[in-house]
Formats: C-alpha cells, structure tokens, sequence
C-alpha cells in the first residue's frame, strides 16, 4: 500500500474528525474542502454538512456561553477591547435577530460575534434557536460550495483519477479558500 492509498483510508476513516475540529479552526475552508473532497467519492457529502452543523453550533453556543458567563474572563476582556466588538454590539443593538443569522457568513466576525452576543442582553434561548437555524443553512451551503467546485473541476478536466491528484486538488482549493475568506474578513473588518 502506497502513501496516497494510505492517505485515502486516513481520509475515509477521519475525515469527519477532521472537519468537526476543522470547524473551529478555519471553518469555511475546512467545510468547502470537505465539499470538495465528498464530490470526489472520499467523503459523505450529508454526513461532511452534519457534521459542520453540530460544529459550528457547538463551537458558537459555546463561545456564547463564554461571553454570558465568563464576561471578566482574559479571553474575554481582550475581544471586548477590540473596536470591532463595539462595532459588532452596535450591530447586535439595531437587528440581534438578522445579526444572529448572519454573522456566521461575515467573514471576520466570526469569533468576536458569538461573544459579543453573549455579552449583550440578548435572551439565551432566542440566540439557541437563531443559531441552530443558521447553522443548519450555512453547513449546508458551505458543503455544496466545495462540492460544486467538484462538479467545476470535473466538467473542466473530467475525472481525477488518482488520490494524489485529488489531494494535490483539494489542497489548491484550500489554500484559494484561505486566501478569499482572509481577503473578505479584511475587508469586513474594514468596513465595519
């Protein structure tokens, strides 16, 4: 067994892990690539957005909890002294509902948003259900995101025939990925 057929079962087996825990990290790129790697047969695509689902919810309810518990927290206390998290409790103020909806697809508000929000007096089981609505449109389109580039590539250069290919693929989406994501925080964060 080579180390590409290696590299497919460690795909096969974990890459569900890989994406739960890639949700906190660098969510969005994580998620796409995952999308990607679905359309190339090595992952459940429905399984790669439930996964992302309970990721990204746990990780934001999480943050939430943070913030409306822990609010003299050091992790806390340093995002509070951000100017963008006065920007995002203006925010929050004029619609929290639309807010709570959105923030996920903000780039650059990611993890301030959910402690901003759980600082504010927004109610608990009103940012729960947001959330969860939220979360189940954005794994899902993040997912589709990755997979359509799939359907992209294959109708430009047809079928990736071998796993060295689809991983030399899938780390070319990831790092263009990367590279938009950063390029529209900054330029949320900017406009903010």
């Amino acid at each position: 067994m080579d180390a590409f057929t290696h590299l497919e079962t460690i795909i096969a087996d974990y890459g569900l892990y890989f994406v739960f825990l890639g949700v906190f990290l660098e969510g969005d790129t994580v998620v796409i690539v995952a999308g990607f790697l679905s359309h190339q047969g090595l992952l459940n695509p429905f399984a790669v957005a439930g996964t992302a689902f309970v990721g990204t919810l746990i990780n934001d309810q999480g943050l939430f909890f943070l913030g409306r518990h822990f609010s003299d927290s050091r992790i806390v206390r340093k995002q509070k002294q951000r100017p963008i998290f006065a920007k995002v409790l203006g925010m929050i103020e004029r619609n929290s509902n639309v807010f709570i909806l959105a923030f996920r697809f903000l780039y650059g508000l990611r993890t301030v948003s959910p402690l901003a929000l759980g600082v504010s007096n927004v109610p608990a089981s009103r940012y729960l259900l947001l959330n969860v609505i939220a979360a189940a449109i954005w794994a899902p389109a993040v997912t589709g995101i990755g997979y359509c580039l799939g359907l992209a590539l294959h109708g430009t250069i047809g079928d990736l025939p071998k796993i060295e290919h689809k991983i030399a693929a899938a780390l070319a989406i990831a790092v263009l990925s990367a590279i938009v994501i950063h390029l529209i925080a900054r330029r949320v964060r900017r406009a903010t």
